[in-house]
């Protein structure tokens, strides 16, 4: 049976339809905003007792047809593996819906969502939300939804609710917000450093704004015929938590509180063994497991609810200690430490052309992108081998992304700095909020490397324990542990004037706007002091580029030369890179940008580019080679396309009756440019350049000026 649902919401048309499209999946959702056309579909696997955790899986998928494209590649035709988008868009929707699953589900769920039609004004990742927390609850899973994502942009200094793709391009804020049961799920966003007020205003209107959508999924459902779902609630025994609690003892409370992590972690480890020692013989050690965890949790929750008492022993609002430096490694372009606590960041800046700039390729079509920023988080950062050496996971992208997006906002524009960055952040050892310190750490390695960021940013993570909404602790600066046993990860980064990226994950299922403001002020606060250790380091960036950087110099040329400097297949310009030494690139507009590390270089694919174009200034001095040798004078050439006669009259001072004796083939000489004649030919004379041209009567010299 088909069953759909149409609701205009906020001028815009949107639908939900089942029934008609891969009927075979425990759920699929034809979902509509204007004309662009999403399917979601929910797959579930067996039940499996023994798994101790919940296997979701959450992929979004752009099909490139979606928007009338075809592949640029010579090669290869079809979507591949995901890209970094990609990614980002479906860990997005991960985070909004996977609290909302039981936390003891151990049956496969996988979510995956392709884009059909794409119009180019609805967003189809934000569509992505209706359609999955639609197709979740028509499945019959367990979740708590309906859910809803509500985006909100800054447009001339107004908020705007839903606004389209175009609207998007003039806002200074995308702030994504997902809701269920009145309380805040997850947030994704960017600004361009807006104040902390702005954000909490969002907050307070975002359930008003998310209300159109959840009462469309209401309705939808009350229509539809809802799947059946199989689910066993895993609940540990009553008598293995009993008789582990009184195993354990009571020194063990004291050791969760071992202020060192290595130490900590050795000691629990070496008890969660004993306990399976002691009770595998009588309990599936699936439970001892949950069962060893869940005691861990009782006592960090019990003491930070009553006793307002940390793992690592700071007051709640209490920040690590900190220490940054600059300038740590030689010869990159710029580079830092960053260090909270035992958390610590290495980032480095390397600066090239912009013809290096990365050319991604989506629905949108080519987009090229001249800041990136990678996030590398190796095994022995937690003391762990690490069999996957530079694979980057879903997890590094996405701590890369807060990062890219918090630095975006204060990089200079690409007319004042023309050149492609990447900045790489190494964690080298890590106890929590590492995104945040490679954040820290990349704004430093910038003002290192030169990069006249407007202002630097800082980032702080904040934690949740919640019981209810009178009853609650946040953490400032959570170390992992905290982040395993408590609600919330918080990310939050800006300036001294505002903030420019967040992401808030949790484990509830939401979390009260009144919890989240205390967050944000709370951490604006101490995001000051972290800016003051980052300033004692280096307030601001550096006045020269480092000397092993490239140093890029601009000419313009005229718009219809473009080509003729180019060359037919890029002959003209490889010519130039390859004899230079120096990175060329060519703006549509003329702008013709020189990427060099030394100034010898530079000016030398200046002065090519100027002898391909023929716009040499009357008097300049030039290297040449003798070509041809006749009575009366020399050919020479600069370059394949720049060259002429120099007569005979010109060789030297005095007269020279023959230019064959002054003058050889092959012989390297220095000549001045005269202009060009009234029939459009250079001239060229060597008086006065070359010492050893040889006179009347004289016995020729070998000297070649190179």
């Amino acid at each position: 049976m088909v069953t759909k649902v149409t609701k205009i919401i906020n001028g815009v048309e949107y639908s939900l339809e089942t029934g008609r499209l891969a009927n075979l999946a425990q759920a699929s959702i034809l979902a509509r905003a204007g004309e662009t056309v999403i399917l979601t579909t929910i797959s579930v696997g067996v039940d499996n007792p023994e798994q101790d955790f919940f296997p979701l899986s959450v992929d979004y998928i752009e099909k490139l047809y979606s928007a009338g494209v075809i592949s640029s590649s010579r090669f290869i035709k079809r979507e591949g593996r995901p890209t970094d988008p990609e990614t980002i868009s479906a860990r997005l929707l991960d985070r909004g819906v996977r609290s909302l699953f039981p936390s003891d589900l151990v049956r496969e769920v996988q979510i995956i969502t392709q884009v059909l039609v794409y119009d180019h004004e609805n967003s189809p990742e934000l569509l992505q939300y209706l359609a999955a927390s639609t197709g979740l609850l028509l499945a019959g899973i367990p979740f708590k939804g309906p859910l809803a994502i509500v985006r909100a942009g800054l447009i001339d200094g107004q908020i705007v609710y839903h606004p389209s793709i175009s609207q998007m391009g003039d806002s200074t804020m995308d702030l994504m917000v997902s809701v269920a049961n009145d309380m805040v799920v997850s947030i994704e966003a960017e600004a361009k450093m807006v104040p902390e007020n702005i954000l909490e205003k969002v907050l307070g209107e975002v359930f008003a704004q998310a209300k159109p959508f959840i009462e469309m999924q209401e309705e939808f459902l009350s229509k539809a015929e809802k799947k059946e779902f199989h689910y066993v609630p895993r609940i540990v025994p009553a008598e293995l938590k009993t008789k582990m609690k009184e195993a354990l003892g009571a020194d063990f409370e004291e050791m969760v509180f071992i202020k060192v992590k290595n130490k900590r972690g050795e000691l629990i480890g070496q008890k969660k063994s004993e306990m399976h020692g002691k009770f595998n013989e009588f309990f599936k050690p699936t439970d001892v497991d949950k069962c060893f965890d869940e005691c861990i949790n009782e006592i960090v929750r019990r003491n930070a609810l009553e006793n307002k008492r940390r793992i690592d022993g700071r007051a709640m609002d209490e920040v690590r200690p900190l220490s940054a430096e600059v300038g740590v490694l030689p010869r990159v372009h710029g580079s830092a430490i960053f260090n909270r606590g035992e958390t610590q960041v290495l980032s480095i800046v390397t600066l090239g052309s912009a013809r290096l700039a990365q050319i991604t390729e989506g629905i949108n079509g080519e987009q090229i992108k001249r800041y990136m920023h990678h996030y590398n988080f190796p095994g022995y950062s937690v003391g762990e081998i690490d069999r996957k050496i530079n694979m980057a996971n879903r997890r590094s992208i996405g701590h890369g992304m807060i990062g890219e997006k918090s630095l975006l906002q204060v990089l200079p524009s690409p007319d004042d700095f023309r050149y492609t960055i990447r900045v790489v952040s190494e964690i080298l050892s890590s106890n929590g909020s590492t995104s945040m310190a490679a954040t820290c750490a990349s704004t430093l390695a910038l003002m290192d490397a030169g990069v006249k960021i407007t202002n630097p940013i800082g980032g702080i993570s904040m934690g949740l324990i919640y019981d209810n909404e009178n009853k609650y602790v946040l953490f400032t600066d959570i170390i992992g542990e905290e982040d395993h046993q408590g609600d919330m990860d918080f990310k939050i980064t800006g300036s001294r004037d505002g903030w420019t990226a967040i992401q808030l994950d949790n484990k509830l299922s939401g979390i009260p706007v009144k919890i989240l403001i205390e967050a944000i002020e709370q951490s604006k606060k101490t995001r000051m002091k972290i800016l003051d250790v980052m300033d004692a380091a280096i307030s601001a960036p550096r006045a020269e580029l480092s000397k092993y950087a490239p140093r890029i110099t601009t000419i313009k040329i005229d718009q219809s030369r473009i080509g003729e400097l180019i060359g037919p297949g890029g002959k003209m310009i490889k010519e130039i890179i390859a004899e230079s030494g120096a990175e060329v690139d060519i703006d549509d507009d003329g702008n013709v940008s020189i990427a060099a590390v030394t100034a010898e270089s530079a000016d030398k694919a200046i002065m090519m580019i100027k002898q391909t174009l023929n716009q040499i200034e009357p008097g300049t001095i030039l290297d040449a080679v003798i070509k041809r040798v006749e009575s009366y004078g020399a050919f020479i050439e600069i370059n394949r396309n720049f060259g002429g006669l120099v007569h005979v009259s010109q060789l030297g001072e005095g007269f020279i009756k023959n230019a064959a004796d002054v003058v050889s083939v092959g012989e390297h000489v220095k000549v001045r440019y005269d202009g060009t004649d009234e029939q459009g030919r250079h001239n060229f004379s060597m008086k006065g350049l070359n010492n050893d041209a040889k006179q009347e009567g004289e016995e020729v010299k070998d000297t070649k000026i190179v």
